[in-house]
């Protein structure tokens, strides 16, 4: 069987993480597989891909219908059994391009989109949100099947008219259960003191990621404990890089804060990072799922994320974290009051949240090809 899967482009989120996991493991269990992607950067891999740099995130007319050409012509050349779309702008017009290549060509070829995460809020402005809602409405009649990333996911995505609900079915990213620490001693390399609380996020810093305003909560927090006469030493620890890096360090220095926030940068060693902190915070406007908080909850951190899509079906208020309004940063300043002012709450949402990522463990672990 043949697979061809295409994705806008391969970054160092989630998607793209999932999505090489998922052809590496289709192709070490004898299918063919064919990766079609697009972006800024050309990378090599085991499996067959194929390189569009026509194929970009934003609205081109010229190249996205140079993109629609070029994925024709693969699916032709290629005669996949199975199409597998990813991501917005891939599923639109890697979508188009297969119903036409189903339709002339091959009327049993399958046509399948993971989104994941939805558009429909954080991304963009109300009308540009209102048209790629049109397309994805439009573009649902000629797909066979989605696949959502968590439940909420399909939930939110059947109430804004996308697909009905025998088309869509839930297979959470699949993420890696072994954890492999190093043992150094990551709170010496950025000179974090011994009693100090470490409260951090990993993300690509991006908009829809929301960390602006995890960055402008520390100043809430600050005050709160000041308001409460409590004595805390806490610091913000931020991993990732991306369009806003520079913006978020401006943020911090405007309000007086850069010296108490750590912009690790891009960092290879993720679980090393997030092992460090004592809370885990998912800011997003806009989740599919959140690897990284999964990661954290493996390793039993207490989390405080935005109540959006996925997110809500990661954390249970009250029980592993705190869910807090999106683009919110005192209400997150206060989330994390409610755990910094209790250590013992810190230590029992922590146990928690291994209890509940590992009693959901066979949707979270590496994908099961049964399904």
């Amino acid at each position: 069987m043949k697979i061809a899967h295409i994705i806008t482009r391969l970054d160092k989120g989630g998607s793209s993480e999932n999505l090489i996991d998922l052809c590496n493991k289709f192709y070490d269990e004898g299918f063919e597989v064919r990766l079609l992607y697009g972006g800024d950067t050309v990378r090599e891999f085991k499996f067959g891909n194929c390189y569009l740099k026509e194929l970009k995130r934003s609205i081109s007319v010229k190249n996205d219908f140079k993109s629609f050409l070029k994925i024709l012509k693969i699916m032709i050349e290629e005669k996949p059994d199975i199409i597998h779309t990813h991501t917005s702008k891939a599923g639109i017009v890697g979508r188009w391009a297969s119903f036409i290549y189903k339709l002339f060509c091959n009327r049993k070829v399958k046509i399948i989109h993971t989104p994941h995460g939805h558009i429909f809020y954080g991304y963009f402005g109300f009308i540009k949100t209102k048209f790629f809602i049109f397309l994805e409405i439009l573009t649902s009649f000629i797909t066979d099947r989605f696949i959502a990333l968590t439940d909420n996911e399909k939930k939110e995505s059947i109430e804004f008219g996308v697909g009905s609900d025998k088309k869509w079915v839930v297979i959470p990213s699949g993420v890696d259960y072994t954890v492999n620490l190093s043992g150094e001693d990551k709170r010496k390399e950025f000179n974090i003191k011994p009693d100090e609380i470490v409260i951090g996020s990993v993300a690509r810093l991006e908009p829809v990621k929301g960390i602006e305003y995890f960055v402008r909560s520390y100043k809430y927090l600050r005050d709160i404990l000041k308001i409460k006469g409590i004595k805390f030493n806490f610091c913000y620890l931020i991993v990732g890089d991306g369009s806003e890096f520079d913006y978020l360090k401006k943020i911090s220095e405007e309000d007086g804060i850069s010296n108490n926030i750590i912009f690790a940068g891009w960092r290879a060693d993720v679980y090393d990072l997030i092992n460090i902190m004592d809370i885990y915070v998912q800011p997003s406007m806009n989740e599919g799922m959140g690897r990284t908080l999964v990661i954290a909850e493996l390793l039993s951190k207490p989390v405080v994320a935005s109540s959006v899509c996925g997110l809500k079906d990661l954390v249970i208020d009250g029980y592993n974290g705190y869910l807090a309004e999106s683009k919110n940063s005192l209400e997150i300043a206060m989330k994390l009051y409610n755990l910094i002012s209790d250590k013992e709450k810190i230590k029992i949402f922590g146990e928690n949240s291994f209890e509940f990522i590992n009693r959901e463990s066979d949707g979270f672990k590496y994908y099961s090809f049964e399904r």
